[in-house]
């Protein structure tokens, strides 16, 4: 639902065909961003007529832009008094209600009016019953009550085959992913849009099916090349499915025809960035990546009032703006001593649970925590850049980047490293020591998680026959069911990143996958094999089993999305080379007699 007054248009011309023009004229205000001009269209037609249902509709539109809902609830309510007998009014106030989080107050109220229906001879087909239905449905829904809505999706498909969309939604919900593909295909017969194209391939996603998943959205975006959207998922899909060359080509086609009609796609241009950096073109996909900030949803800590393309900072006070996630802000920051040398003074606005850490690894930054007391400490003539922007001046060739390469990056707690050098002998005894973390963290999408986390009874067999004490690191999914009694865990290691930093530091050997730890660990020193899928951050670059980025990861490569178990035997070869590399400087001498 966009507009109160554009749903009710759509419902129920008629009651809105007496609206005078200046209300019109109001109602177009509203929908180009001026709800104060629209409120004002109102406020006149009211004083003419206090009962005037598409002024007071209007009115509870600009009161919701002003965020004030108790008062556009009120309008919508007085309307439904004016009109005793009005569905449509009554369908839009539960509409309303699901808007602001009550679900319950518009279940009440939907379910008396499909009582009413049901008791009168208004037709089971008609728009405004199927209007009511289908509120209903997406009020149970949002309640979780997933089989109940369903009986209400069978009990309405045969008068609206819109409502299929839903059916998918619910039998997903109710983990009946086979079915929902079927209706998602039927769907999208009837259909045939770009909404159920999204719809059939996050299903077929959802069974598995990954070629289908990608195919699905090319031909969508073939079929809709307007829809850039559908172009840049594509073109994602493509991306992530294979390293085999036909595939990226098609990828890039993809990507390039997006880029083509609509430049300015910022979504398509992230991505395009991220290419470029795998590929090691620094100076223009540094340049690219400066997209990421025009992304609909800002990772930025604090807004940035001043715009940075590169430029010698001159001797100012710069505030650096964090961004993005963990791994991002510590890998990032290595840029931040060669700025500290070109600027009079540098401030870091970074989150709590990250100051400790960067307070200790960069001493001539300042870090702080609150915007406005950056604002007051750097001055108002302070020039401002976001954390990953550092790279347009500090990064932009292989020269660079190695002479940020300084181990370790990251200065862990003298106490708490000292707790752990004592703590794991007692518990590893005098085995190797290893880290053990395969799964993205919490806050990714399922997309994300299954693209990065890695099987971990592959690595399980990679690891036979290693006399090794494994440190379960995982953000989630513990790893006793596969590696038994052999693998240890310390309870919410994860959560705190200064104990997980001096844990990781005290490993011989790290096994991970394309996520936070990877970061923590080459920015440690610490010896690492990385399993990681096609297209992966771009930090572990295209091709090879090194990156520029840290010299103490060695990258273990899967060929196709998820095709761990070809990995296996490369798995336990670049763990072998690590621990014949770096045995002086293991905590653990594996070839100790």
């Amino acid at each position: 639902m966009n507009s109160l007054w554009s749903w009710l248009i759509s419902a129920d011309p008629a009651l809105l065909d007496e609206a005078t023009a200046e209300l019109r004229e109001g109602h177009r205000s509203f929908l180009s961003g001026q709800p104060q001009q629209g409120l004002a269209a109102a406020a006149a037609a009211l004083r003419l007529n206090p009962e005037d249902i598409p002024a007071l509709v209007l009115s509870a539109d600009c009161f919701h832009a002003f965020a004030q809902s108790i008062q556009a609830l009120e309008l919508l309510n007085k309307t439904c008094s004016l009109s005793k007998n009005s569905t449509s009014l009554e369908v839009l106030t539960s509409e309303y209600l699901l808007r602001i989080g009550r679900p319950a107050d518009a279940q009440l109220r939907l379910e008396r009016v499909l009582l009413k229906s049901s008791e009168s001879t208004e037709n089971y087909s008609s728009e405004l019953y199927l209007l009511a239905r289908e509120c209903y449905i997406k009020v149970l829904v949002s309640q979780g009550l997933y089989e109940k809505a369903w009986l209400e999706v069978q009990a309405s498909l045969p008068f609206c085959e819109r409502l299929a969309g839903q059916a998918v939604e619910i039998l997903q919900k109710l983990g009946q992913d086979g079915e929902a593909l079927l209706w998602a295909q039927k769907y999208h017969d009837v259909i045939l849009n770009d909404d159920s194209a999204l719809l059939l391939a996050n299903s077929y996603f959802r069974c598995g099916n990954v070629t289908a998943y990608g195919d699905t959205l090319l031909e969508a975006a073939q079929a809709c090349p307007e829809q850039s959207s559908l172009g840049t998922l594509a073109a994602q899909a493509l991306f992530d499915r294979s390293d085999h060359p036909h595939t990226l080509e098609a990828a890039t086609k993809c990507l390039d025809s997006v880029l083509s009609r609509q430049p300015q796609v910022f979504e398509a241009f992230y991505l395009h960035s991220r290419q470029l950096l795998l590929d090691g073109s620094f100076v223009d996909g540094w340049k690219a990546y400066e997209a990421r900030l025009r992304l609909p949803s800002s990772q930025l800590y604090a807004a940035c009032p001043s715009d940075w393309s590169g430029e010698h900072p001159g001797g100012k006070s710069v505030v650096v703006v964090a961004e993005q996630g963990v791994g991002d802000v510590l890998f990032f920051a290595r840029f931040l001593p060669q700025l500290a040398s070109e600027a009079a003074r540098v401030f870091l606005l970074a989150n709590a649970r990250l100051a400790p850490l960067l307070r200790r690894s960069y001493p001539q930054i300042i870090i702080l925590e609150q915007p406005s007391l950056a604002s007051a400490l750097a001055g108002s003539d302070a020039l401002w850049i976001p954390l990953g922007s550092l790279p347009l001046r500090y990064g932009s060739s292989l020269n660079a980047i190695q002479a940020s390469l300084v181990q370790p990056q990251l200065k862990t707690h003298p106490r708490l490293d000292s707790a752990w050098r004592l703590e794991l002998p007692d518990r590893c005894c005098q085995k190797l020591r290893i880290g053990i973390s395969l799964t993205a963290g919490n806050v990714h999408q399922a997309y994300q998680q299954q693209k990065r986390d890695v099987d971990a009874g592959i690595v399980a067999v990679a690891l036979d026959g290693l006399d090794a004490c494994l440190v379960d690191l995982q953000h989630r999914d513990r790893l006793v069911n596969v590696f038994g009694c052999n693998a240890i865990h310390f309870p919410g290691i994860t959560e705190d990143l200064d104990q997980l930093c001096a844990l990781i530091n005290q490993l011989d050997v790290l096994v991970t996958s394309d996520q936070t730890n990877a970061f923590l660990a080459g920015m440690l020193g610490v010896p690492t094999v990385a399993i990681v899928p096609p297209n992966p951050h771009f930090m572990f670059m295209r091709a090879g089993e090194r990156t520029p980025w840290f010299s103490s990861l060695r990258i273990v490569r899967a060929k196709r999305w998820a095709d761990w178990a070809g990995c296996q035997s490369a798995i336990r070869a670049s763990i072998d080379s690590l621990l014949t590399e770096h045995t002086p400087t293991l905590q653990h001498d594996p070839l100790a007699p």
